[in-house]
């Protein structure tokens, strides 16, 4: 994971701001002082690749889109908040993108193109 991942994800898990470069992490928060809830949204290139949703004090969901941009650096950024927070991860295989669980012997699944796939923490 590069260095600009590791804090893009420390910043996801401590729910606070962060922007370095062309990666930025906005995090919201709402709900009440016994049932906190938020969501974290990243952007790549002002592209909203990701939000991260929170019930209380852990992950709950983690929404991705790639945009529409099946670079290299999108797919990584991807796959740190993936891999930090859920046990799924994306590869391209012949310019297609897949999404696995790498936890788990299971068949891989299409990474649809500029469309919000959805995985539970």
């Amino acid at each position: 994971m590069r260095k600009i991942e590791a804090l893009m994800c420390d910043a996801i898990r401590n729910r606070k701001p962060f922007k370095s470069g062309n990666t930025e992490v906005k995090p919201v928060t709402y709900g009440h002082n016994d049932h906190i809830q938020g969501e974290t949204n990243v952007y790549h290139h002002n592209n909203w690749i990701a939000t991260i949703t929170y019930y209380a004090d852990r992950v709950d969901y983690v929404n991705v889109n790639n945009c529409g941009w099946q670079s290299s650096t999108t797919k990584s950024r991807l796959n740190a908040i993936l891999r930090t927070f859920t046990e799924w991860a994306v590869y391209q295989k012949a310019h297609t993108w897949y999404s696995y669980n790498y936890k788990h012997v299971a068949h891989d699944a299409l990474f649809p193109n500029s469309e919000w796939v959805h995985f539970k923490a």
